[in-house]
């Protein structure tokens, strides 16, 4: 197989993104589907590719997969900023916007066809994942969310708390049209899965039910 290629980012926790290309990307004649992996809490681009073998799956369907890693410096536990409003809109200082220009950046550099661009994320990773199939709806094909939480379900540490632990209270009526708005008013539906184990400790499965109202709202 093709080994992993590392892009280092220049700050102080060296952090390593991560691109997956399998070996039928040299013999392919067309470009290959590109899946986003975003980790979780506490969780590194390698240990996340190792620990949900997507690599083996993208080697024998012909896909590339392209894992950001959050950095330390961003957030101390290494989790995806969704709870903050700065993050839930375009703009400068928006994490979404900036890992966008990183998807933008592996399209550019690999052999990728840019409408079939896909998202999946874990608990965290799925909370980030959730915006940006909300906000890029025009360049985001499909997007998968494991644990998750839903686009504007919090606002700041506070209320992430407190819908990690009884669910998400902000209406789905508003958040699903401020998606629609971050948009830029797709005219393409977004397909979407999802997956809460109700025995989860960490993040309340009722959250499942928000996730899945704001994208048939969406949608």
């Amino acid at each position: 197989m093709i080994g992993f290629l590392f892009f280092l980012l220049m700050n102080i926790s060296q952090a390593a993104d991560v691109v997956y290309v399998p070996k039928s990307a040299a013999l392919s004649t067309r470009p290959l589907p590109l899946l986003v992996m975003l980790h979780g809490c506490k969780t590194t681009a390698d240990e996340f590719a190792a620990g949900t073998r997507m690599n083996q799956l993208a080697q024998s369907y012909g896909f590339i997969v392209f894992y950001p890693e959050q950095t330390i410096d961003r957030n101390s536990d290494r989790c995806w900023n969704w709870f903050l409003a700065v993050n839930q809109f375009h703009g400068p200082y928006s994490e979404a916007d900036f890992l966008m220009s990183k998807v933008r950046n592996v399209i550019a550099r690999y052999p990728v066809d840019s409408s079939r661009v896909y998202v999946a994320g874990m608990s965290a990773g799925a909370g980030m994942a959730a915006i940006l199939s909300s906000c890029f709806a025009q360049e985001i094909a499909g997007v998968a969310l494991h644990s998750g939480i839903s686009y504007e379900a919090a606002f700041d540490t506070k209320s992430a708390n407190d819908t990690i632990e009884r669910g998400q209270t902000f209406p789905t009526e508003l958040s699903s049209f401020h998606a629609y708005q971050c948009s830029y008013y797709p005219r393409q539906r977004m397909p979407m899965i999802a997956f809460h184990g109700t025995a989860d400790v960490r993040v309340n499965s009722v959250n499942l039910n928000s996730v899945v109202t704001h994208f048939l709202r969406f949608n």
